[in-house]
């Protein structure tokens, strides 16, 4: 891109080049790969000779060397859109982030297994085992108290349905790359608020391929307000159920 910038501003864009990649990379070691950020790397990656090789020869006084317009043209207009390409899909494909529960009561989840009787349509007979996660009014928990996956109980179970997810609405897994990385507000594990006595259950049945997970928001917004929800999985009809 500095190609066609006036001489006086050559040097800062390819300064600009550099951090960017030095940017990039620090981003991908620290925050993890996310595949966004890839053509930004790759952009920079590329597009740091072009733009070094020139101002190395000019501060060494040999004549600094441009590229045809005909070569610069269609490899800035690529540059620019790889560039441009990681915000805007970072920005359309974000990690989602869950609204705060209005209650006031904290929110904890479980995670439970039931195996039901054998079911005469199964495989070999064999028994049905039924995922089911409460989300309730918990107690006070540490403020540094670990968060609940949003997809699954652990990371390797949230990108199993992650994955799933994908393949079922027909699109490539790693588009929905940053939903393994959610964090509710739930803490698992958490013990039960004392007060409030009896408390109303609400059962979500999720449908078309959906999983026990996908309404977080609503069921923490709920539990924060002393409800206890729970929502099952279901076999053979969920993208993904994942046992223990």
């Amino acid at each position: 891109l500095a190609r066609w910038l006036p001489d006086r501003y050559r040097g800062p864009a390819t300064l600009a080049a550099g951090a960017l990649l030095v940017g990039s990379v620090t981003v991908l070691v620290v925050g993890g790969l996310r595949w966004q950020m890839v053509p930004v790397v790759a952009a920079a990656a590329v597009a740091a000779p072009f733009a070094l090789v020139p101002m190395v020869r000019r501060r060494t006084g040999r004549t600094p060397w441009r590229a045809r317009w005909w070569l610069a043209l269609p490899g800035s207009a690529v540059c620019a859109a790889l560039v441009a390409s990681g915000p805007v899909s970072a920005w359309a494909l974000p990690v989602p982030e869950f609204p705060e529960p209005s209650g006031r009561f904290p929110v904890g989840t479980q995670v439970l297994e039931f195996s039901t009787r054998p079911e005469g349509a199964g495989r070999d007979h064999e028994g049905r085992t039924l995922v089911t996660q409460l989300w309730y009014p918990a107690g006070r928990s540490a403020p540094d108290a670990p968060r609940m996956p949003y997809l699954g109980r652990t990371e390797a179970e949230s990108r199993t349905v992650s994955k799933a997810l994908a393949g079922y609405a027909g699109v490539p897994g790693f588009l929905l790359d940053g939903l393994p990385r959610a964090r509710s507000h739930a803490v698992p594990g958490a013990p039960a608020a004392r007060e409030g006595g009896r408390l109303p259950v609400v059962l979500f049945s999720p449908g078309l391929g959906g999983v026990r997970t996908q309404n977080t928001a609503w069921a923490e917004e709920l539990a924060s307000h002393g409800y206890v929800v729970a929502a099952v999985d279901h076999p053979y009809d969920s993208a993904a159920v994942v046992l223990r």
